[in-house]
This record gives C-alpha cells, sequence and structure tokens, in this order.
C-alpha cells in the first residue's frame, strides 16, 4: 500500500486483510476505520468468494482472515486534488471500507463540484450499517448533499449507463444545477 485518503492529512494506520490461501488480492478491502477490521465484517465481505475457510473464505481451503496494519502516508481532499493537479471532477467514486460518509461530509463543495457522485453507503455508520433501522451519519451525508444541489438517483430508473449494483452497496447522486 502507497497511501490512504482521509479526513486529515498525514500518515495513518491502514488496516489490509490477509488470509492464507485466499484467490484474491484483499488489500482491495483495507480500511482506516478500526471497526471494519473484524472476523464479523470479514464473514459478510468474504462470503460470496466461495472459500471453506476461517471468515467465510477468499478462496478454496483459504485460512481465517487476519489484519494487519501498515502505517501509510494520507491525503486529504486539498492535498490530494495539489498532488495530483484535480481541478475538476465529472464523477467522483468513493469505497473506502468505513469513511465513505466522513469523507463526503468533509469534501470542499465550495471548491470542486462533481456532476456525479457514487459511494458505498452500507458502512457509514459502522460495518454493514445497512441493515440498522437508524443511520444518523448516512442520513447527514444525504442532507448535505442534497444541500449542495445533489439529487439521488435510481439506478434501475434513471441512472447513468452501468450504475446498476447488484448488491446496493452503492448509491448514486447527480448534480441537479450546475450553476
Amino acid at each position: 500500500m502507497h497511501g490512504a485518503v482521509n479526513v486529515v492529512a498525514g500518515a495513518v494506520d491502514l488496516l489490509v486483510p490477509t488470509q492464507p490461501g485466499a484467490k484474491h488480492d484483499l488489500s482491495v478491502l483495507a480500511s482506516l476505520d478500526p471497526r471494519q477490521a473484524s472476523q464479523e465484517h470479514a464473514s459478510v465481505l468474504f462470503a460470496d468468494n466461495g472459500g471453506e475457510g476461517g471468515a467465510g473464505g477468499a478462496g478454496d481451503g483459504a485460512g481465517a482472515v487476519t489484519w494487519e496494519t501498515q502505517r501509510v502516508g494520507g491525503h486529504n481532499w486539498a492535498s490530494l486534488f495539489r498532488v495530483h493537479g484535480v481541478t475538476a471532477i465529472g464523477h467522483l467514486v468513493t469505497d473506502t471500507e468505513g469513511l465513505d460518509c466522513a469523507l463526503l461530509l468533509a469534501f470542499p463543495f465550495w471548491k470542486l463540484r462533481p456532476k456525479l457522485i457514487t459511494f458505498e453507503h452500507c458502512h457509514c455508520d459502522g460495518p454493514n450499517s445497512q441493515r440498522s433501522a437508524r443511520r444518523p451519519v448516512y442520513e447527514r451525508t444525504v442532507a448535505v448533499l442534497r444541500a449542495h444541489g445533489y439529487a439521488q438517483l435510481d439506478p434501475y430508473e434513471n441512472g447513468p449507463a452501468g450504475l446498476f449494483d447488484p448488491h446496493g452497496l452503492d448509491v448514486h447522486f447527480a448534480l441537479a444545477d450546475e450553476s
């Protein structure tokens, strides 16, 4: 891992799942949120990978998932935009295993206004929180997006091509007025 996006800039501890015998690169499921580093969460993450070991397995005979801490450089939005010369965003996509809502709440909408925003909502209020009746962080994020002129899209009806998410983990918001 080379770095991570965070609410604040600076070195961070990234929790990276590993699993003996895994068929897939599990580092794509790394998170800065310690609530994500659990066997319960790993079970849900890897349940559809057909493995038999440990936490649902990422592949044939794979062992239990463990979480390794890696110290990496962290960028907030300002440093990320500066380092990479970002001056406009067409489609902002986040899938940060637990920090999506926090990152969107910290996004500098006064500076950049992505035309489309897609984010994974299922961990905004803790691991697999989409099952919770009350989701204050997610609800606040939706309110902030609406206040900045975004409307939630129904990917089944009016979403741009390719937004369909068979697992229902992502939500999509489009900028309603581009003034």
